[in-house]
């Protein structure tokens, strides 16, 4: 046998050998594609673990930052329209209603520190509000009458200004020359006008037990509720409240803004003799249609009958109501 031949035996197990030790290798290959051999699967694990506590510590910091800045815009976006409406009048004596101190949601993220919005802290004012922005001074000034302050699912809020009852409310209300209201919703505020109270003017369209005249009346609808500017003059003290009632076509209730003029602040018990009210007044829609009744009238509210109502010849009105016929 020559000493470079190799037995046939030794030729197979080198084989198996050679077979085998391939798979092997093949096997470790494989397995260290998914992770080192010095790592085991409770150290997987626990990278998972971490990596979802960090996710979950970052997660809530950004939701918050989110939240706040959502909650910031419902707060300040009204003071664009605040602001522009003291451009377009800046020789007026105005007055805003409630205007935002502070806003903040009933969650909390963190159980210290402080949450929410404060627009316009006790120290500021709404004239210097508009100074800010513009650089110029306005007579605007604002007070808070809660008594047509109303409680706004998931929203907690404080008026700015301050805090009048009725009386106090009509003498501020008679030495303005335009009225303003901020209205709360849980994810708007709105910032429009509620009219105001001059010297007695105009003559009777429609005469209320001769006591109160309806001296001017005009209508617009918009995209949510039909707006009324009407005006009412004052000959008598009375008692009554104003209602106002939107239908459809078919005669079916779309809407109503029953209660007291200029936004709820100014009640007819509180009219004087020589004056004359011209009010904003917004009737919500609950619904669109291609025509509306506009019902307007005056009623007292212990009894619910109606003053009885006149026209200009004195003839007395049906259902002693105004109506009004709005085309879409």
């Amino acid at each position: 046998m020559s000493t470079r031949e190799i037995p046939r035996f030794a030729t197979q197990k080198l084989k198996f050998l050679s077979l085998a030790g391939r798979a092997k290798t093949c096997e470790v290959f494989k397995t260290s594609q998914v992770y080192p051999r010095w790592v085991t699967r409770n150290d997987i694990w626990q990278t998972i673990i971490a990596l979802l506590i960090t996710a979950l510590i970052v997660l809530v910091p950004i939701r918050h930052i989110q939240y706040e800045v959502q909650l910031h815009h419902v707060a300040l976006d009204h003071l664009w329209t605040f602001v522009n409406a003291m451009k377009q009048d800046p020789k007026s004596k105005h007055l805003i209603i409630n205007e935002v101190n502070w806003i903040a949601r009933p969650q909390l993220t963190y159980a210290l520190g402080h949450e929410g919005v404060e627009v316009m802290p006790g120290y500021l004012n709404p004239q210097l509000m508009a100074w800010v922005h513009t650089q110029e001074l306005y007579d605007v000034d604002g007070v808070t009458f809660e008594l047509i302050k109303k409680d706004v699912p998931n929203l907690y809020y404080a008026p700015w200004g301050d805090h009048l009852d009725w009386e106090a409310m009509a003498a501020r209300a008679r030495k303005a020359e335009r009225l303003w209201q901020v209205r709360y919703d849980e994810n708007k505020i709105d910032f429009f006008e509620l009219g105001r109270v001059a010297s007695a003017s105009g003559d009777a369209i429609i005469s209320f037990a001769d006591r109160i005249w309806l001296t001017a009346v005009k209508s617009e609808v918009k995209s949510d509720h039909i707006e009324l500017r009407l005006s009412w003059r004052v000959n008598a003290k009375s008692g009554e409240d104003i209602f106002a009632h939107a239908l459809d076509c078919e005669g079916n209730v779309l809407g109503q803004t029953d209660g007291a003029s200029l936004g709820g602040v100014y009640p007819i018990w509180l009219w004087q003799a020589g004056e004359s009210i011209h009010e904003i007044r917004r009737v919500p829609l609950s619904s669109t249609s291609p025509c509306y009744r506009v019902e307007i009238g005056l009623f007292d509210p212990k009894t619910g009958e109606r003053t009885i109502a006149k026209d200009a010849s004195g003839k007395r009105l049906e259902n002693d109501m105004v109506l009004i016929d709005i085309g879409h």
